[in-house]
């Protein structure tokens, strides 16, 4: 079982995370120059877009792969690992993670907000439609809301009840205690912090 830190570094990019932005980029006709998209704000802010959908991901397939021995690289299990609990026990660890994350990614949208072109405007609303819209998609997915290992057949019109809050799990603004993904709250500008 990875480290918190080695696994939160990798696992970004395991998810698709350039694969699938590389869609919504064709869907929407974005092309962002390369100077823009390459540089190290917005690359935090994809990051923070991956990571967070990585982190949901995980919360919603648990139920599938919950019966897999070894345990698997999943954040619950890496985190009941670290923190010598059950998995269930590590779910609200995992919420905070996440939640910061959001805050995070938040903070920095708006703040490339504030001098985006269009291209890159589309992009920001990209990464904030690919949240929600992976979101939308685990909770009601038959491969999520009623996976195999509990069911015979998918139940028609399964989903997880997703409760949406204003307010984030972990109110803390201060960087993730992940040294691999702290570099993400360097890209804020002093009226962003």
């Amino acid at each position: 079982m990875p480290s918190l830190n080695d696994f939160a570094a990798m696992r970004i990019s395991v998810g698709g995370t350039r694969f699938l932005l590389t869609w919504c980029d064709a869907a929407n006709g974005t092309d962002v120059p390369e100077d823009v998209l390459y540089s190290a704000p917005v690359q935090a802010l994809t990051d923070a877009a991956g990571f967070i959908v990585a982190c949901d991901n995980d919360l919603f397939s648990y139920n599938k792969d919950d019966h897999q021995e070894p345990w698997e690289a999943n954040l619950l299990n890496v985190l009941a690992r670290q923190h010598g609990c059950t998995p269930a026990e590590a779910l609200p660890a995992a919420y905070a993670l996440r939640d910061r994350a959001v805050t995070l990614f938040v903070r920095l949208r708006e703040q490339l907000a504030r001098d985006a072109d269009e291209q890159l405007g589309r992009y920001l609303v990209s990464l904030e439609h690919w949240i929600v819209g992976d979101t939308d998609y685990h909770s009601r997915a038959p491969r999520y809301a009623s996976p195999r290992n509990r069911n015979v057949l998918p139940v028609e019109g399964a989903s997880y009840d997703v409760t949406w809050s204003d307010t984030p799990s972990d109110p803390s603004a201060e960087p993730l205690p992940i040294p691999a993904l702290a570099w993400w709250w360097q890209q804020l500008d002093g009226s962003s912090r």
